[in-house]
């Protein structure tokens, strides 16, 4: 990023801008304020700068000495007050190098505390589902504990303890032995005092019996009831710790670490973990103050090694322990001090360069002496060239547009006097808008674009086109466009009359739909159109060489002398009748016609011009109508053509054979001969409608015939259009699908009705409990499901034979949809189970009262053929609630509820419980 600003001449000797002194700053500035001084010098002294550019021509030829000490004075100051700016800027980008460290330092010591959180977080879930396992069943400590510490790496050194209420160990893991009493540690403490909170404890790094010979105890309270029972503890190596800070990418004099707070031992660091075991940072460290925040950052030396380190520490919000991350402030600060350093070199370099260019002012100013006298001299000559020339001439400003001077010439053409003229802009002359005359001054000032041509207004008012040659030149000390112009009107009237005739008579020919070919007196195609290559498959070639398959009418091949391009010459060709094929093998019928074309006096043609034109459309349009009439004809759909009147003008064989109608009957019929005899009247209104509104219809009609026997047609009536667009008229396909429909319905019913009793089956059931959840959760109401099982009924089966069981069912099915609703649905979903669904119901009581209501109907006696039966019922309730249930759930719930039922004595009704827990 930029670190300032500062004023700088560059270029060569010209331009005055701004640059941004960054990290890559050079001695460009030095030389420019050089170079800005010394051009001030020349200006204001000798009227040119040290390139030669005249100023101002000022003839007094004397030097200011004065003038010169003090602006060189000046020069030496600016020097002066560059290097101090300079030396700021270095501090700055050192200040800059520290700011990025801290922002990076601040970075990882996030993702370090992440990362160790992490941590923390999977051994303290690792903690709580040992003491859950533990408080479920102590007797299985063995088997469960080391199962969870075999999901820690080795290099934890993990081991697991269980102590009573006193702090005596009651278990552990094998390994190592364990702490036999920790009632005097602080972990132990502060659990036994917040009980009955469920807290997390941790230990600072203690000696331990591991291979490590240090470890960190993990800790959660055992309560049960609210008692204090004593705590669970998990104990894991710091160098485990450590090991997971070391993913960490760091340099080699840069350290990641984590203390224990608030004492400030260390828990973890990415390297030299070993050495520092059992020591605690600096207390003056600001993280360790109880109210220091969350995150922060300070620069120290540190506690244990002889190094400055930018820290940045963030602290974890569930455990005491604090992330700490330290970059090293040298190697921070190297590369701001390496280009420090290289800055100087290159800045002295510079200073010396402006002194060297100071000591040439003096010479170049006697130079300029002696060039501005022979500038003098070459000013009078081109003056004379400008003001003596009879081609019009002039000088303009290409920012302003302002006319500077004008010669005689352009005096006379313009109709204005010189004076005027140069008061005058080039927009009130040129009559090109104001923006693209600004683009042409702009290309001729930069050498782009020096010639152009436009029109210009002359003082009486006429147009004249002339031709313009500028370029630029220098005019009182600025740049301005010398222009000389060429009236070319004449020339212009007669090549855009020219243009004209041409672009009209090749827009014919490019536009006329038909192929044009122009064949010269040697008989070679030497001009053709673009809709002569599009027909022959977009290949001029072919067009050319003659090589485009070509056939007669007949598909006999034409030979190439027998072609009409090779006798157009001979003879006039008339409206004969081609074909040729494409490359995707499609024919195309074309109607060739040449004429010969003779220059007066000559015998012989000079050339031929041969149309031709493509007549597919009308060769296809005949062979489809004979194929179209054939397929009418054969057609086994019935097949109605109406007129535009809505009359019927055609009918096919397979209409009189499907419907029973003659064609004599139905030709000059209206709509009638098809839904006339439709048993549904709505149908008749929907085709009479279709028919005067010009558009189509689609659907089934059911019609009966003379003999009274019905017929279900699938009719497609469509809008037939004219060539023009305009409605002409509607034809109908009519199809007998009696037979499959019958079909249809037999088979509906069978996958939904139950074959016995009559009654939907599950997958009917299934659907309309869907529907029905859907329009209670709209209604705000509920919909219930009565799941029914019946009791006693094997024993009526044992007794009667299963035809009489098959009787029962079918009187309980009876009895069952007498007790509900019309809109109610009773379902046999399999052997003597029935399902009840009430689409509304305003709650479970409702739904209750209704299963009630069938149980005491089941209570009552059935009369069968072989006898009398008495048969009971467990009746299970439920009731959808605001959740999005389906189907399947809801059922499941009900049979939930029933099997309760049974579980209870049977005869009875139960309703849906969460507590209840489906049967196995």
């Amino acid at each position: 990023m930029p670190i300032a600003q500062v004023p700088v001449f560059s270029g060569k000797y010209r331009n005055f801008k701004y640059l941004s002194v960054t990290k890559n700053m050079r001695s460009t500035w030095i030389c420019g304020i050089a170079h800005g001084t010394l051009t001030h010098i020349c200006s204001q002294t000798f009227g040119r700068t040290p390139s030669g550019s005249p100023v101002v021509c000022r003839m007094d030829g004397g030097i200011g000495l004065a003038r010169v000490i003090v602006v060189y004075a000046a020069f030496l100051a600016c020097i002066g007050g560059y290097w101090v700016y300079l030396e700021a800027s270095f501090d700055a980008m050192q200040q800059q190098a520290l700011f990025e460290g801290r922002l990076r330092a601040k970075q990882i010591a996030e993702a370090a505390r992440q990362q160790l959180a992490a941590t923390f977080k999977g051994a303290d879930y690792l903690l709580q589902n040992v003491r859950s396992e533990f408080l479920r069943a102590p007797t299985s400590f063995q088997v469960f504990a080391p199962t969870a510490i075999s999901l820690l790496p080795a290099s934890a050194q993990a081991q697991i303890a269980v102590y009573d209420a006193e702090g005596q160990l009651l278990r552990s893991t094998g390994g190592w032995s364990a702490a036999t009493d920790i009632s005097t540690t602080d972990e132990f403490r502060d659990l036994a005092a917040q009980s009955p909170r469920d807290i997390s404890a941790m230990s600072r790094p203690e000696p331990r019996p591991t291979p490590s010979g240090w470890g960190i105890v993990l800790a959660r309270p055992l309560i049960r009831e609210d008692e204090f029972q004593g705590v669970v503890t998990l104990n894991l190596s710091p160098l485990y710790l450590s090991a997971e800070l070391a993913h960490i990418v760091l340099g080699s004099n840069d350290v990641v670490g984590a203390v224990h707070l608030p004492d400030g031992a260390y828990l973890a660091r990415n390297q030299g973990m070993e050495q520092v075991l059992g020591k605690f940072v600096d207390p003056g460290r600001p993280y360790l103050d109880p109210g220091a925040p969350a995150t922060g950052d300070f620069t120290a030396l540190s506690t244990h090694e002889p190094a400055e380190r930018l820290y940045a520490w963030a602290r974890l919000p569930q455990e005491p322990v604090a992330v700490l991350v330290g970059l090293a402030t040298s190697d921070i600060l190297s590369r701001a001090n390496e280009d420090m350093a290289r800055h100087r070199v290159g800045n002295l370099a510079g200073t010396a360069l402006v002194l060297a260019i100071g000591s040439l002012a003096a010479s170049l100013a006697m130079r300029d002496v002696r060039q501005r006298r022979a500038l003098v001299e070459q000013e009078a000559l081109y003056h004379s060239l400008f003001e003596q020339n009879h081609s019009v001439k002039l000088i303009i400003d290409p920012r302003s547009g302002r006319i500077l001077a004008a010669n005689g010439a352009a005096a006379n053409l313009y109709g204005y006097s010189r004076e005027t003229l140069a008061g005058m802009s080039i927009t009130q002359i040129n009559q090109l808008p104001q923006d693209e005359i600004a683009g042409y001054l702009n290309g001729a000032l930069d050498g782009r674009n020096p010639h152009f041509v436009a029109p210009h207004r002359l003082a009486s008012g006429e147009i004249r086109m002339v031709e313009v040659y500028s370029g630029p030149v220098m005019f009182d000390g600025r740049a301005a466009l010398y222009s000389i112009v060429h009236d070319i009107s004449d020339r212009f009237r007669l090549e855009r009359a020219l243009r004209a005739s041409e672009e009209r008579y090749r827009t014919i020919f490019e536009v006329v739909p038909a192929g044009l070919i122009l064949v010269n007196e040697a008989g070679d195609i030497v001009a053709w159109n673009e809709s002569a290559v599009a027909m022959l498959g977009n290949d001029a070639s072919i067009l050319v060489n003659r090589t485009a398959p070509l056939f007669d009418r007949h598909g006999r091949p034409v030979p190439r002398d027998a072609r009409p391009s090779s006798r157009c010459l001979d003879e006039d060709v008339r409206n004969e009748v081609y074909f040729t094929t494409g490359a995707n093998r499609a024919r195309l019928f074309i109607n060739v016609n040449s004429r010969r074309i003779f220059n007066p006096g000559d015998a012989h043609p000079s050339g031929a011009i041969i149309t031709f034109s493509d007549i597919t459309d009308n060769v296809l349009r005949e062979e489809s109508l004979l194929v179209s009439q054939r397929v009418f004809d054969a057609s086994g759909e019935g097949i109605v053509v109406f007129d535009g009147n809505g009359r019927v003008a055609r009918v096919n064989a397979a209409f009189e054979q499907i419907t029973g109608v003659s064609a004599a009957e139905a030709i000059g019929g209206t709509a009638d001969v098809i839904a006339g005899r439709s048993v549904d009247t709505n149908v008749l209104a929907a085709i009479r409608e279709s028919l005067s509104e010009a558009r189509g219809w689609e659907g089934e009609i059911t019609l009966r015939r003379a003999d009274g026997s019905q017929l279900v047609l699938r009719a497609v009536i469509s809008a037939i259009d004219s060539a023009g667009g305009t409605p002409a008229g509607h034809v109908a396909l009519l199809s007998d699908i009696t037979v499959r429909k019958r079909q249809e319905e037999e088979a509906w019913r069978r996958a939904n009705f139950d074959a016995l009793t009559g009654l939907p089956n599950r997958t009917l059931l299934m659907e309309r409990i869907q529907q029905a959840l859907a329009l209670a959760r709209r209604r705000g109401v509920c919909a219930g499901v009565l799941f029914m099982d019946l009791d006693r009924f094997k024993a009526v089966n044992d007794a009667f034979g299963h035809a009489a069981g098959d009787e029962l069912l079918c009187h309980v099915a009876q009895r069952i949809s007498a007790t509900i609703r019309a809109e109610d649905t009773v379902a046999r979903i399999g052997g003597d189970e029935f399902v009840v669904l009430l689409p509304m119901v305003r709650d479970e009581a409702e739904a209750t009262a209704v299963a009630q209501k069938i149980l005491a109907a089941m209570r009552r006696p059935f009369w069968l053929a072989a006898g009398e039966a008495e048969i009971a019922a467990c009746i299970g309730v439920a009731v959808s609630d605001e959740t999005n249930l389906d189907s399947a759930v809801l059922i499941g719930r009900a049979d939930t509820a029933m099997y309760r039922g049974k579980a209870h004595g049977r005869d009875q009704v139960n309703t849906y419980s969460e507590k209840d827990v489906q049967p196995a």
